[in-house]
């Protein structure tokens, strides 16, 4: 399907572009960014990214599972391209250690 084909994809960039999230920083906090282009489809919900990248991160390593064990907190936010920025659709995700209760 195109989704899988999607997830195969998305797993080998985020392999090449990330490393794994350090033990101490468990659990974490995601971050998902969607920047507006080509490939992205404005009906859909923007929290519809979120579980297909959580299992992309999972799948490539980058975090070691899911469960709220590992990851206390998962926001996604659409954000409009700029005259400058590429034609192409992007998201980006930023990983960081869920400093709540500490």
């Amino acid at each position: 399907t195109e989704y899988k084909q999607w997830l195969r994809n998305a797993i080998k960039m985020a392999a090449i572009q990330s490393k794994p999230v350090p033990e101490s920083w468990y659990p974490v906090s995601i971050s998902i960014h969607v920047i507006g282009g080509a490939g992205f489809n404005t009906q859909r919900d923007v929290s519809n990214t979120i579980k297909p990248l959580e299992d992309c991160l999972v799948a490539a390593g980058i975090i070691t599972d899911d469960r709220v064990k590992f990851v206390r907190r998962t926001s996604a936010e659409y954000v409009e391209p700029s005259k400058t920025s590429p034609k192409k659709a992007r998201i980006f995700v930023v990983i960081t250690p869920d400093m709540r209760g500490l």
